[in-house]
């Protein structure tokens, strides 16, 4: 009698869990495309988009407000080191502020990039490529004034515009296309870049996220299945955990090396995925939600993703906000 009323409560127990964690739309004002989404804090956040928009909250997102740079541009990523200085990048370059959004001003250098990574107010690199919407080289710009000026550490005619760049300290970092299936590492903070993984056109990359200098993963697709793969060694070696996945995949994050999340879309549906074991595993949850295109998660049981016709969603686990 003992284990069978153990037994319920364990049961009792996950289904509480579960029921706790979900996923839930809040009100952004705009119907724009939103294409990424930061958070400093559980209260302070940005998402920018298309026609320049860009939107604030300072309470967790129960109310977004709207900071749209002039000229309409397309903005792609953002991206802050603390409650006043950040940057957005796009097709027309990079923006900075130093007034938590209140204004911002085009920096010299970049002309068009998609994602940026900053270590400090300082030190920060940013991808993209050099002809606008249809840029024909990849280009990897580093500034260690805070913008004020870009230096170049790498142009290919081969690699296609990288589409997003993350680094784990100040020497150790990965960018990746998104067209051409190119993953590619530097251990010396840029000088020198080495193909990590290269697919070409058979596969598509769309986002990576590396929890330290070994372990990260990588998502996408191909013409016919969703791709995920991780990596335990710095990315000389990738396990594929998306075999038979029927999504197309975009973007990735990890709380801890156990809990996961990946924005899919496809014939199974669409809405996001979860792993609970490093990304052997995934389950849909939130399904049936817009598409979205960016997520960012605080911790385990805190998280906003943005997407289409001005989506955003909030999750909240078994202790979120």
């Amino acid at each position: 009698m003992k284990s069978i009323r153990l037994l319920l409560m364990l049961v009792l127990g996950i289904i509480v869990q579960l029921s706790a964690q979900t996923w839930t739309s809040q009100t952004s004002g705009t119907t724009n495309t939103l294409r990424h989404v930061f958070f400093i804090d559980a209260n302070t956040g940005w998402a920018v988009g298309s026609g320049g928009i860009v939107l604030k909250t300072s309470n967790g997102g129960a109310l977004w407000t709207s900071q749209t740079i002039t000229g309409s541009p397309l903005l792609i990523g953002c991206y802050f080191v603390n409650a006043t200085t950040g940057w957005i990048g796009g097709d027309a370059g990079v923006y900075k502020t130093t007034d938590a959004g209140a204004t911002w001003n085009i920096q010299s250098g970049p002309s068009s990039v998609t994602k940026r990574y900053f270590l400090n107010a300082a030190t920060g690199w940013a991808v993209g490529g050099t002809d606008g919407s249809k840029p024909t080289v990849d280009a990897i710009f580093k500034t260690t004034n805070g913008g004020s000026t870009w230096s170049t550490l790498s142009q290919n005619t081969t690699w296609s515009r990288l589409y997003g760049v993350q680094f784990v300290d100040a020497n150790m970092g990965w960018a990746y296309t998104e067209s051409n299936g190119l993953l590619v590492k530097t251990t010396d903070a840029g000088v020198a870049w080495q193909i990590r993984l290269s697919y070409g056109t058979t596969l598509r990359i769309q986002g990576i996220y590396f929890l330290n200098q070994n372990i990260g993963w990588l998502v996408g697709r191909t013409s016919s299945s969703g791709v995920v793969m991780k990596t335990t060694n710095g990315g000389a070696q990738w396990t594929d955990y998306g075999a038979g996945l029927l999504f197309s995949v975009a973007d990735v994050k990890f709380a801890d090396a156990n809990n996961g999340w990946v924005l899919a879309s496809g014939p199974a549906g669409k809405g996001m995925l979860h792993s609970t074991d490093g990304g052997a595993i995934w389950a849909l949850t939130a399904e049936g939600v817009t598409n979205m295109n960016s997520m960012l998660f605080l911790d385990a049981n805190n998280a906003r993703a943005v997407g289409e016709t001005g989506a955003i969603m909030r999750y909240a686990g078994t202790t979120g906000v």
